[in-house]
């Protein structure tokens, strides 16, 4: 899980984005063929996320895509 000293934000952008050695990892992975998800723990901790069954559909939609 990434806490929020995982994350910076750029002027100009409403997103954050990873640094240090958490992207250093995720770059190494994506070389090796992994699909990342990033999981920041203010996202996994917050009330949207408090049940099993949305944590489990969040996981798929992110790693399989939605259902459209």
């Amino acid at each position: 899980m990434l806490d929020r000293n995982s994350f910076c934000h750029r002027l100009g952008s409403t997103k954050p984005h990873l640094r240090g050695l958490p992207l250093l990892h995720k770059r190494h992975l994506e070389l090796l063929g992994y699909q990342v998800v990033l999981v920041p723990v203010f996202h996994w901790d917050s009330m949207q996320m408090a049940s099993k069954e949305a944590r489990y559909n969040f996981l798929k939609e992110k790693i399989f895509g939605s259902e459209d």
